[in-house]
């Protein structure tokens, strides 16, 4: 009785709350939610990253290259997933995630069974409306986190995923490449789209990356967000496999009122305040340390470098099969 009238209290007090006030509360919930699952369990921030994606799902359709694949990216998926399937009657696959655009080439394959694994329903189900082809008849979606999936052992004859290695822990990266193995076939492929940084990326000033990005022919949007991304990168320290993101913003905001190029369009320092109060703080693996974990467990088929975006080098599109 009490929470629901708390609930009903709060309901009714935001109401009367300007755009501004409704936006420095969304910070501080989202500061104390940090704070708090954050200190429970590991599964239970797990919580954490279900809600991130749930709200990402809200943003999809405008989110910039490279956080979605691009198009170099898609046709390399589907030419080599309509090579595999070629010659086979019928093919079961499992995406992780639930990137529209895997789902939308997927669909296109009538030889494909398709299976989503994600940490939550609202994401799957949001982001099947970004897609003219997904058919969510022909979809079999699985509600669990990728380290602990219900399947038995070598189901799949082809497991993809765009940028997955990076939404786990560095911890728990072993784990991730382990179970991926566990689920594909013998003789099944894997399609992984990775990230890693080299010594580089943590060199260099802001100026020194508005100049070169500002080369690039490319969406304002998508320029924007190569530049926060060569911030961060600055402030990781690859050893460790950490990202500093106060000393992230804290650049961001010196660059802000020093009035360099480009820092209106940064956006204000509260509005960059993700950059030191994200749960992600862990860094990529370098070149070495991500080969090193590939080689592992898998033979690597095939290797494509995209070139429609920007710093497509760091983000290469392994084919794998298991050892």
């Amino acid at each position: 009785m009490i929470q629901k009238l708390l609930q009903l209290l709060l309901h009714r007090f935001i109401e009367y709350l300007t755009l501004a006030d409704l936006q420095h509360l969304d910070t501080l919930i989202h500061r104390t939610l940090y704070a708090k699952v954050l200190k429970t369990s590991g599964t239970q921030s797990h919580y954490v990253d279900r809600k991130y994606w749930e709200l990402l799902a809200n943003e999809w359709h405008r989110m910039p290259l490279p956080v979605r694949p691009s198009s170099d990216d898609i046709a390399f998926y589907e030419r080599g997933l309509g090579e595999f399937a070629a010659n086979r009657d019928s093919v079961r696959l499992l995406i992780l995630g639930a990137t529209p655009e895997l789902r939308n080439m997927a669909a296109r394959n009538k030889k494909i069974k398709v299976y989503i694994a994600d940490l939550s329903f609202q994401h799957i189900i949001r982001n099947a409306f970004l897609g003219d082809d997904i058919d969510t008849e022909r979809e079999i979606w699985i509600k669990e986190n990728w380290l602990h999936l219900p399947i038995p052992d070598h189901f799949f004859d082809i497991i993809v995923g765009d940028l997955v290695l990076q939404q786990v822990r560095p911890e728990e990266e072993e784990m991730f490449m382990q179970e991926t193995k566990r689920l594909l076939k013998k003789d099944g492929i894997c399609f992984l789209r990775l990230h890693y940084l080299d010594i580089k990326c943590t060199e260099g000033s802001i100026e020194s990356a508005v100049e070169e990005i500002i080369q690039f022919s490319a969406p304002k949007r998508e320029k924007l967000h190569a530049l926060k991304m060569r911030v961060l990168w600055m402030a990781a320290n690859l050893p460790e496999r950490h990202i500093d993101r106060r000393k992230a913003y804290e650049s961001i905001c010196k660059y802000i009122d020093a009035k360099g190029k480009w820092a209106e369009l940064l956006m204000n320092k509260e509005n960059m305040e993700y950059y030191k109060t994200s749960h992600r703080n862990w860094s990529p693996p370098d070149l070495n340390g991500l080969t090193e974990l590939l080689q592992k467990h898998f033979r690597q088929l095939d290797l494509h470098i995209s070139s429609d975006y920007i710093d497509a080098k760091y983000y290469p599109l392994y084919i794998l099969t298991p050892k």
